[in-house]
């Protein structure tokens, strides 16, 4: 899962700068959603990276976590993914 700002970049951007041949669809989560979940934002510049990429390091993957971790991340992911979908999302297709 990737973070971007808005500010910064267009959905339209973000979908078609994946390595899927058909782009990504792309949801909106605001910030205060994110925090609302007790997830910290971090802007985080990257020169290989869209302008405005953020990284959430509660979200962040990582290698052999234990099962409850896993759970609760799947739990969030979830939970975004409703944020996403009730905040509209876009697909390039």
């Amino acid at each position: 899962m990737s973070f971007f700002r808005l500010d910064f970049t267009t959905p339209e951007e973000v979908a078609l700068s994946t390595l899927h041949a058909l782009g990504a669809l792309v949801g909106r989560v605001t910030v205060k959603q994110l925090r609302g979940m007790q997830l910290d934002v971090q802007c985080d510049p990257d020169e290989n990276q869209l302008a405005g990429h953020v990284i959430v390091p509660g979200m962040k993957f990582v290698a052999n976590r234990p099962k409850a971790e896993k759970r609760e991340i799947a739990h969030l992911s979830q939970r975004l993914a409703q944020f996403a979908t009730q905040n509209k999302v876009y697909s390039p297709r």
